[in-house]
């Protein structure tokens, strides 16, 4: 028996790019790794009927958030409310809760 293979995991770094781009340090490392993690999942949850292909994040400087998001229906995203400021809302309640805990 072969062994199986993931087609991305595979061909990750050589023709297909990282879903995240950025360089912390170690004390921000595991902060950055979670707040991609809500940031996917808020989207996928909250808008869910766009589809999305690939939601793609990248950080330049400590608090800049670029996110690119690549779906089937964009036309869901462009009607509804303002998703910029949703997204910033969410973050800034999600670092409030994790700097009091």
């Amino acid at each position: 028996m072969g062994q199986k293979v993931h087609p991305l995991g595979f061909r990750l770094g050589i023709t297909q790019p990282h879903l995240s781009n950025w360089y912390a340090s170690k004390k921000y490392y595991s902060k950055y790794v979670l707040e991609d993690n809500f940031v996917r999942t808020l989207l996928s949850e909250k808008y869910n009927r766009a589809r999305f292909e690939k939601i793609h994040i990248s950080r330049k400087i400590e608090d800049h958030l670029e996110i690119v998001i690549h779906a089937q229906k964009p036309d869901i995203l462009i009607k509804g409310e303002n998703l910029q400021k949703q997204i910033k809302t969410f973050l800034f309640q999600y670092r409030q809760i994790e700097c009091n805990s």
